[in-house]
C-alpha cells in the first residue's frame, strides 16, 4: 500500500526509525504497541503515530 501511494519506502523507514529513537531518547516516551495499524505514512513524508493507550514515560 505504501508503494502504491507513491511514498518512498526507504525514506519512510528512515523517518520511522528516527522518530522512534527521538521519542525514546529525547522525550523519554515509549510507544508500547507499534504495528502497521498504529503507524501511518503521510503523503508529505512525515510519520503519524496513533493509539497512545500503551505509552510509557521513562524516567531514566
Amino acid at each position: 500500500a505504501i508503494k502504491e501511494a507513491g511514498i518512498d519506502v526507504n525514506g519512510f523507514l528512515t523517518v520511522g526509525v528516527s522518530a522512534a529513537l527521538r521519542q525514546l531518547l529525547e522525550f523519554g516516551l515509549f510507544h508500547g504497541d507499534p504495528h502497521p495499524g498504529n503507524i501511518f505514512a503521510m503523503r508529505d513524508g512525515r510519520i503519524a503515530y496513533v493509539d497512545f493507550g500503551n505509552v510509557a514515560v521513562l524516567s531514566q
